[in-house]
């Protein structure tokens, strides 16, 4: 992002653009500055998979945990996940349904098989 953010304010002071002034220069700054603090690039959280084990592993429903509850639990244990989050975690509980990671049954309910493969690590 920094080479992004200096990049931005080389480009707006060369030719053909007059160079801009310290004042409009800092003012740039510090709008990029704001800007760019918005935009998370690395995520922040552990990986999709370990935190629905962990969910249901908590949930630990017999006839099996849903979608929002998953999601509540997630939410309520990481404060720093995307703004895309429930799209995430829908396509997360397909693959990992389609994978055989975990068991979708009737009412769109998911249940843990066994042994977790991505409990022990969070990478």
């Amino acid at each position: 992002m920094d080479k992004l953010r200096e990049g931005i304010i080389t480009m707006s002071n060369s030719e053909p653009n007059m160079s801009l002034s310290e004042s409009q220069n800092s003012i740039l700054r510090q709008h990029l500055d704001s800007l760019m603090s918005c935009l998370q690039t690395t995520p922040n959280h552990p990986p999709y998979a370990w935190m629905i084990e962990t969910a249901l592993q908590e949930l630990d429903k017999e006839e099996g945990s849903d979608e929002d509850s998953i999601s509540e639990l997630i939410i309520k244990n990481n404060d720093s996940l995307p703004r895309a989050h429930k799209i995430m975690l829908k396509h997360h509980l397909e693959k990992m349904s389609e994978r055989g990671e975990i068991v979708m049954i009737d009412g769109g309910r998911f249940l843990l098989l066994g042994e977790s493969k991505h409990l022990n690590s969070k990478e």
